[in-house]
């Protein structure tokens, strides 16, 4: 049942994803346009706001790897369990609603592994170290170590999430997957525990820490362009690629 739960939640989290960034990444194109085309004819270029400059989560360029083969991977090799994704949402949307942040082709594959590390590491009985979230995403653990703390910062350390937040994301996406053809609608929640917490135990997963830091070293993630990143972005300025 987790396994299924999992997947499905995972597939609706890249369709909902895929469409913001897909928005923004038009919106963006857009704006870039009217501003050469204000240059062209002599007129002063201002800037949007900090939400359109270039963050610690930004690439060079957009990582080949889809949004939804990406969820695929880590749901695979993470052992993390199913509310983990719901929750790496949950997240995201902070970040959004805090910090007026626009998530684009560019920046949201670091902001998916990050927040997925994060709610791991919050609810998950059993976790794994920085370095291994790292492989797993295509990213060095300097710089894992770098977005885990740049993403506290934008959201303000609020991890804790109450069931009935927790239970409108669930009912959300279950609602996103339903207008969408093709897509399998994640199972209901399950009943709610005598204290009222919809959320339950982690998927567990037969293979030990061993075997899956084994796992991730042979999945290990090509990085390249060492040198081009931003001057913003942490001083390992490695652009992720990661082959599937």
């Amino acid at each position: 049942m987790d396994q299924e739960r999992g997947k499905a939640i995972t597939r609706v989290l890249a369709a909902v994803l895929g469409k913001l960034v897909a928005t923004n990444d038009s919106q963006q194109n857009g704006n870039n346009n009217n501003n050469n085309n204000n240059n062209n004819n002599g007129q002063s270029q201002q800037r949007g706001g900090d939400n359109g400059g270039v963050t610690k989560f930004h690439a060079l360029r957009a990582p080949s790897i889809s949004i939804q083969d990406y969820l695929d991977r880590i749901f695979k090799y993470a052992s993390c369990s199913c509310e983990c994704f719901v929750l790496a949402l949950i997240y995201i949307d902070r970040v959004i609603q805090r910090q007026n942040f626009v998530i684009n082709s560019l920046n949201v594959h670091r902001i998916i592994i990050t927040s997925v590390m994060l709610s791991a590491k919050f609810f998950d009985d059993h976790y794994f170290k920085n370095a291994f979230y790292a492989k797993v995403g295509g990213v060095p653990c300097a710089e894992m170590n770098s977005l885990e703390v740049e993403f506290l910062f934008l959201i303000n350390f609020s991890l804790h999430v109450s069931p009935d937040n927790y239970s409108r994301y669930y009912n959300e996406l279950c609602n996103h997957a339903r207008t969408m053809a093709d897509m399998v609608v994640p199972p209901p929640l399950p009943s709610p525990t005598p204290h009222g917490n919809v959320l339950h135990a982690p998927m567990t997963n037969n293979n030990n820490k061993e075997e899956q830091e084994q796992m991730a070293d042979a999945i290990q993630a090509t990085i390249v362009d060492n040198n081009n990143r931003n001057s913003n972005n942490t001083t390992d300025d490695n652009t992720m690629d990661v082959d599937t």
